[in-house]
């Protein structure tokens, strides 16, 4: 009989071990999925703060401005319908000034 109790036990213990096996793997999964999240944020935030800056030395006062650099330019246009349509796309790169 004690030899049945203890092994009804161990099963329990077993499956409850099994179980917490489990869970601690969702939560290392879920962690790994936020941090990649929570890095392409902080990545877009960075950007979005680069433009902002881009953005503001383009449209400061006179007496503000400061240099600015655009490193590449793309331009294309196309005639349709008797109107003329000029497209145009600029690439910021985000070296550090040199001062």
């Amino acid at each position: 009989m004690v030899a049945a109790e203890s092994q009804a036990q161990l099963e329990r213990l077993a499956t409850r071990l099994r179980q917490a096996e489990r869970g601690e793997d969702v939560a290392r999964g879920a962690i790994a999925r936020l941090q990649g999240l929570l890095g392409e944020q902080q990545a877009e935030i960075a950007r979005l703060r680069a433009d902002l800056a881009f953005f503001e030395r383009l449209t400061a006062p006179e007496g503000e401005r400061r240099g600015m650099a655009i490193h590449g330019l793309d331009a294309a246009s196309a005639r349709v319908g008797g109107l003329t349509w000029c497209a145009s796309r600029w690439r910021r790169t985000s070296r550090p000034r040199a001062r």
